[in-house]
């Protein structure tokens, strides 16, 4: 259900970003309890893009919080670019 759930906040965000000329690679791991998303980004767009920050809920369909999101470290990615 969880990753159901998440597949339906990432899909249109991966989809927007292609339409822009942007490259979005995901990966879903579960470790020790915890599920991980990793994504690959590359900028072949010609804007500098500077993501600091996550903190959020991923939701289930019945509204309970499933898990939280976060981003470890900001990520820096100028154009032309492929950021981990």
């Amino acid at each position: 259900m969880l990753l159901l759930s998440a597949s339906a906040v990432l899909v249109p965000i991966v989809y927007g970003l292609a339409i822009y000329g942007w490259e979005l690679q995901t990966g879903i791991r579960f470790e020790r309890g915890q599920l991980f998303a990793e994504f690959k980004l590359t900028n072949l767009g010609e804007v500098k893009v500077v993501l600091e920050g996550l903190n959020a809920e991923v939701y289930g369909p019945d509204g309970k919080a499933l898990a939280p999101a976060s981003l470890d470290k900001a990520v820096v990615s100028i154009p032309g670019s492929t950021q981990p």
